[in-house]
């Protein structure tokens, strides 16, 4: 395909055009250059750039070459993106030439002096800011092959009549398979002539930009923009790429990623993804969970694959199985042909030796054949105001607020309702929410009128304690702040009375004080932490030292996971009524060289750099017993940072959410996750990824762990009921898991070491045991009193005992 030079705001033509000289070079023969020739040898970049792009040879397998651009700073030492590549599919070797001839042509070719590429010839699979997709031009991207090969991939991203289309081909079928297909564009008229990728500042202030399509029309007076995403700080430097897996990721030079269109998350789920389960099996809240077999699930690993079938000649030599409550990943944009029979779709796919199976929705008797598996979807039917200070000079002692009357129409958190209290200060306000019926929760909340996204609860009061309909939250003449319930019992007191309060506000930062005369504080909610920090908010070792996560989204009571200051860590536990003690599942590097213990850490934002082009999130300690202090950096974002929040989730993750005021959409923004799956922790480190037993891997639940062997895993997996325990293990037995390890193996690897057989009498005379985890190698033996997620390894030396009735 014809490709011209794509309509930057900085030419690309001067990236090309930079520092060649003239030489005498024709369409097909590359002759010896002394005025211009670029030889492929070394590392290569080329000295045709301007900043942050640079043309440069590039190898991902040995003595293979593509010509590319690339994006980043030598300065930084972050990762460089390719953007454009010339060769694509015609790799060169060693000793290559890049020759600008005369004639004004661009010629690479390769050692023996055989053309691989010239301008005018190219193919993509990305665009960058300026760059257009036209009906007359080039109207698709393809993605690589893998990240290893650039040669063109099964993915595509298609401008198409009015809509913008994924799809998926595969060598079974004529025809790609359509797996994403955007909102239609020009109300139903005309079709598409040019989409650019854009990007401009969303307000004047440019708080934020935006990233997206601007389009115009074929047979309509349509035109419009289609965004993709809302960066907090310029974005011009932008790419847009069809990935080797099949994913549309925006990548900002500043920032990694800025867009994901299969996130699993605000847009699409990744079990939409065509190969996010391989070949087969499937998927469930975004994780491959199960291997569909003809005796039933098993669980999940890359071997999954479809019956290798024999030699297509006829129907009679094909049977099929059946699985219950799953669909193809088209089955969103296409249900198949029919109505039909049962039998008749069967009879179909027989006949058709590129079929492998067929999708059938009995409740309309569509039918549809597939030449390619790949993921199913289980359960998928188919994602500035001045604060009121109340202070005695205002009158306000003997003011009190009943908790009545209509709740508001925002957004929140937990899908809670609430009524709002005229005490607040932008972004902050108090608040009596519920999430379960005439159970109310005093909290504060942070969030804005002006956007239309979710506010987030941030402190509660009378946490575990919730009053009633009609209940009261009183400021006192003595002082004391109190919430009482309907009947006057109190649910919450601050324990100020006669203390020499004068009065009550919200600070900026979101701390909640009771002051006196001179403006001392004589309680703070900052020293009442629940499961949340706010910027400023102090965790002290003669204090609170601990945050504690809700039980649940609908129960706000103190739930079993915890972040905790001790002594020179911070860790996270996980408490189960089958111990006395919380479960260790995640631990910090150590404070301080080995010295002292942690005295107070401060959660904090400031800018990295006079320019603040980057805020740094993280905390500031200082040491009992040491020198040391300094401080830990948790994110960095681009943008102010200032109202962000550190909270245990009742799923035990730890993260920081950031709002952004100076926007009107997308104000928060989920900037540090320490169980991310990626940079940092593991999904398979929690406690509960997994429900109650679980085998994880690559960051999903693959199997289910029975005494007959693995299946298929599902959120009703679960260890055997045991026989009421009486001491001794005559009513007790095991069976064995090899290659895996507790989620607590990464901090004890338990007592020893010891033979085996002990190791499982020492279980079986422990009623609080459910299972054991021995290492061979060591002979060391771990005792778990809860077993959720197995987490797989590759040594098959650590082996689970997992107890069960005789």
């Amino acid at each position: 395909m014809p490709c011209s030079l794509p309509e930057f705001s900085v030419p690309l033509i001067t990236i090309f055009f930079l520092v060649f000289g003239a030489s005498n070079v024709s369409n097909a023969i590359v002759p010896t250059s002394s005025t211009f020739k670029y030889v492929n040898e070394d590392y290569r970049p080329l000295l045709t750039y301007l900043f942050p792009f640079q043309l440069c040879f590039y190898n991902t397998t040995p003595n293979a070459f593509t010509l590319a651009l690339r994006m980043g700073s030598p300065r930084s030492e972050s990762i460089m993106r390719w953007v454009w590549e010339a060769n694509r599919g015609r790799p060169v070797r060693e000793n290559a030439t890049l020759t600008f001839g005369s004639d004004g042509n661009l010629v690479l070719a390769d050692a023996d002096g055989t053309v691989a590429w010239q301008n005018g010839h190219c193919q993509q699979g990305r665009v960058l800011v300026g760059q257009t997709l036209r009906s007359n031009g080039p109207k698709k991207l393809v993605s690589r092959m893998s990240i290893a090969d650039g040669f063109e991939g099964p993915y595509s991203f298609v401008m198409e009549q009015r809509f913008l289309k994924k799809y998926y081909k595969t060598k079974n079928s004529a025809s790609p398979f359509l797996y994403h297909r955007s909102d239609e564009f020009g109300n139903g008229q005309g079709s598409l002539a040019n989409l650019i990728f854009y990007c401009k500042p969303g307000t004047e202030q440019a708080y934020t930009y935006k990233l997206g399509f601007t389009s115009d029309m074929k047979g309509s007076t349509s035109s419009g923009t289609y965004i993709f995403s809302r960066p907090k700080y310029n974005s011009t430097y932008s790419l847009l790429r069809v990935e080797s897996d099949g994913n549309l990721t925006i990548y900002t030079f500043n920032e990694n990623t800025t867009f994901k269109l299969f996130d699993g998350d605000d847009h699409e789920s990744r079990c939409n993804l065509p190969k996010k389960s391989g070949s087969l099996g499937i998927c469930d809240d975004n994780q491959c969970v199960a291997c569909p077999k003809p005796k039933g699930l098993t669980g999940w690993s890359q071997s999954c694959a479809p019956p290798a079938l024999s030699p297509c000649k006829s129907a009679a030599n094909v049977g099929y199985y059946k699985v219950v409550g799953v669909e193809h990943f088209t089955s969103k944009y296409t249900e198949g042909d029919g109505p039909m029979k049962l039998n008749d779709c069967r009879v179909k796919c027989s006949n058709d030796c590129g079929c492998l199976g067929f999708f059938y929705r009995e409740e309309s008797s569509k039918c549809l054949l597939v030449p390619e598996l790949g993921p199913w979807l289980r359960a998928q039917s188919i994602v500035i105001l001045k604060g009121l200070e109340l202070s005695n000079s205002d009158g306000m002692f003997g003011r009190y607020y009943i908790n009545e009357g209509e709740t508001g129409e925002l957004s929140v958190e937990y899908f809670a309702d609430y009524r709002a209290l005229p005490i607040f200060l932008l972004p902050f306000q108090l608040c009596f929410y519920n999430t379960t019926p005439n159970a109310f929760t005093l909290g504060l909340r942070m969030g804005s009128r002006r956007s239309e996204s979710l506010m987030r609860w941030v402190w509660d009061a009378n946490r575990g304690r919730p009053v009633r309909e009609n209940a009261t939250l009183t400021f006192g003449s003595n002082g004391n702040l109190v919430l009482a319930d309907a009947d006057g019992t109190v649910a919450w007191q601050t324990g100020t009375a006669n203390k020499g309060v004068v009065g009550l506000n919200i600070q900026q930062n979101g701390n909640l004080v009771l002051y006196e005369k001179k403006g001392k504080f004589i309680w703070q909610s900052f020293d009442h932490p629940t499961d949340t920090l706010l910027v400023g908010q102090t965790l002290r070792s003669n204090g609170p030292n601990k945050l504690v996560s809700r039980t649940s989204i609908a129960d706000g009571s103190e739930g079993p996971y915890s972040f905790v200051m001790e002594q020179r860590f911070l860790k996270m536990y996980y408490k189960t009524k089958n111990s006395p003690l919380p479960l260790l599942y995640y631990r910090s590097y150590e404070f301080g060289n080995g010295q002292g213990s942690l005295a107070n850490l401060k959660f904090y934002c400031s800018p990295e750099t006079e320019q603040a082009y980057a805020y740094e999130l993280g905390f500031t300690f200082d040491m009992k017993g040491s020198t040391s202090s300094g401080t830990y950096i948790l994110s960095r974002p681009k943008y102010n940072s200032t109202h962000s929040m550190l909270r245990v989730e009742p799923d035990g993750k730890l993260k920081i959410y950031t709002f952004n005021e100076n926007v009107e959409w997308g104000t928060w923004e989920n900037t540090f996750k320490l169980f991310d799956g990626d940079d940092y922790e593991s999904l398979c480190n929690l406690p509960r990824k997994c429900g109650s037993l679980g085998i994880c891997e690559d960051n999903q639940c693959v199997a289910c762990p029975k005494p007959k062997g693995l299946m298929g895993w599902s959120k009703s997996c679960a260890p055997p009921v045991l026989s009421p325990c009486k001491g001794g293990g005559d009513n007790v037995g095991y069976y064995k898991v090899v290659g895996v390890e507790h989620f607590t193996n990464g901090y004890t690897e338990g007592d020893g070491p010891m033979k085996l057989n002990d190791c499982r009498v020492k279980c079986s005379n422990d009623c609080g045991c459910l299972g054991f985890f021995y290492k061979e190698e060591s002979s060391k033996c771990l005792l778990v009193p809860e077993l959720g997620t197995l987490v797989k390894v590759t040594n098959l030396a650590h082996v689970a005992y997992i107890k069960m009735p005789k």
